[in-house]
């Protein structure tokens, strides 16, 4: 999702190959693909591929794509805060999964959800903005995934945060993202 709404602005520029995943989220077909996971990026001017979401946000951000905050100290701390996500929820990840298509709320709310949903709020308290640092950029497509795990568990989200989960679900690329999920839960539907 994230690689996705980050070349939105820019998607139609690109061959997109759609893989499918196994039970253990390993892709039964791993071809091109050499972490058997996704996203990888191919472009033709490379002979070797960006893997990884964060790199391939960054070379999106650089030819087209979603940006990061103009700002350069919101950039360097935009950046941060995404890194230090992924650093610190593999947890989470394996706790909730990411699946638009499945209805049921898990029960257990991972205490990881309380200390991003307050660093979420508090950016977007701090700011005044529609999207965490002004402008959509790299950032808010980082975290929309953990939007969607709120969803999940039926978090209780702060004000400021459900105004910006709809914010985001009316964003084309989240138009698109969810237009390819058969069988969508209502829930992660746009208005």
């Amino acid at each position: 999702m994230r690689a996705f709404l980050c070349a939105h602005p820019i998607i139609d520029d690109f061959e997109i190959l759609w893989k499918e995943f196994d039970e253990k989220l390993k892709l039964k077909d791993a071809t091109l693909c050499p972490t058997s996971q996704v996203p990888v990026l191919y472009l033709s001017n490379l002979n070797k591929p960006i893997v990884e979401t964060f790199a391939i946000a960054e070379v999106f951000s650089k030819i087209g794509g979603l940006s990061w905050p103009k700002n350069r100290i919101d950039e360097w701390y935009a950046k941060s805060l995404c890194l230090e996500f992924q650093n610190q929820t593999s947890k989470l990840r394996e706790l909730i999964p990411m699946d638009l298509r499945d209805n049921k709320i898990i029960s257990t709310t991972p205490k990881e959800l309380d200390e991003w949903h307050k660093n979420l709020s508090d950016l977007l308290d701090a700011n005044h903005s529609e999207f965490l640092f002004g402008e959509i950029s790299v950032v808010d497509a980082w975290f929309a995934p953990l939007l969607s795990r709120f969803v999940r568990v039926n978090y209780q989200m702060s004000p400021s945060v459900i105004a910006y989960y709809n914010r985001i679900k009316d964003t084309n690329g989240w138009r698109d993202w969810t237009s390819n999920v058969t069988h969508l839960d209502v829930r992660y539907a746009s208005q």
